[in-house]
């Protein structure tokens, strides 16, 4: 969606300025934001996940510690 609207957003533009605008997103930003971003959201939310998961198996072995199991 926002690689849509910026190009929606600039597709009335004319000149030099506009090509180099749209140059410098192709390059630079529309990788980033379509490829980069998501796949780094993605290994976030698989550390946490995994940190989560490591604090509950933590949390039972306490617990099963002062159960004295």
């Amino acid at each position: 969606a926002f690689v849509k609207d910026f190009k929606d957003a600039i597709e009335t533009m004319e000149g030099d300025s506009k090509d180099a605008l749209l140059d410098f997103f192709t390059n630079n930003i529309e990788g980033f934001v379509t490829k980069d971003l998501p796949e780094s959201v993605k290994g976030l939310a698989s550390l946490l996940k995994a940190n989560a998961d490591n604090f509950d198996d933590v949390d039972a072995q306490i617990a099963a510690s002062i159960r004295g199991n």
